[in-house]
């Protein structure tokens, strides 16, 4: 568990969520049946750690942010988030309330996320509440190329998420590019692409 500084806001509880990304092979079946139109948009991330997200969804980050926080790690790649909205004047106020101050070699860093993402609800009633999601990604790191990643998730109790969860791990694995699948959530991702393009020559 991930306790939060005292004084720190309270946060609305997402509850327990399963995400792997990785890049996908050329061709590679998707890994829900991915029925109907997708949701299409950009958002825009700040990073700070692998336990705090910041995202503007839609790409602006002028006014009001969500800050995501984990409250806990499991040992089978399951993480349970809380997020809250909060003015982008206010950030830097409230991550060091919440003890999620952001690295100073990170804060000029910005992460582009352009989304198709579908979403279906998962084995009717005997998993009623949990939702499966892929999103296909177009990832930007500062003025560098964007890459392609696709992201698969898991959401709901976890008892009732097992048994998707493992059927879409086979699936994701074997969809994916050598070396590139990792399970993780996207505050990670996010810090791990900021990393990556700095090493980069």
């Amino acid at each position: 568990h991930e306790a939060a500084s005292a004084g720190a806001p309270r946060l609305t509880s997402m509850g327990w969520e399963w995400r792997c990304f990785f890049v996908p092979r050329d061709g590679a079946d998707n890994a829900l049946a991915c029925a109907g139109k997708p949701e299409e948009r950009t958002d825009l991330y700040l990073p700070v750690s692998a336990a705090c997200g910041v995202k503007a969804r839609g790409g602006s980050s002028e006014s009001t942010l969500e800050v995501k926080i984990r409250d806990g790690v499991a040992d089978d790649g399951f993480e349970r988030w809380s997020k809250e909205g909060v003015k982008a004047s206010e950030l830097a106020r409230v991550l060091e309330l919440a003890g999620h101050a952001q690295p100073e070699a990170l804060r000029d860093r910005r992460v582009e996320v352009a989304k198709r993402r579908w979403q279906e609800s998962v084995g009717g009633s005997a998993f009623s509440g949990v939702w499966a999601e892929q999103t296909d990604l177009r990832v930007t790191v500062g003025g560098a190329e964007a890459q392609r990643y696709r992201t698969v998730a898991v959401e709901g109790k976890r008892g009732a998420c097992a048994r998707p969860v493992a059927q879409l791990l086979s699936k994701c694995r074997a969809s994916a590019v050598d070396g590139t699948f990792v399970i993780c959530g996207y505050p990670e991702f996010v810090v791990s692409r900021c990393v990556s393009d700095e090493a980069a020559p």
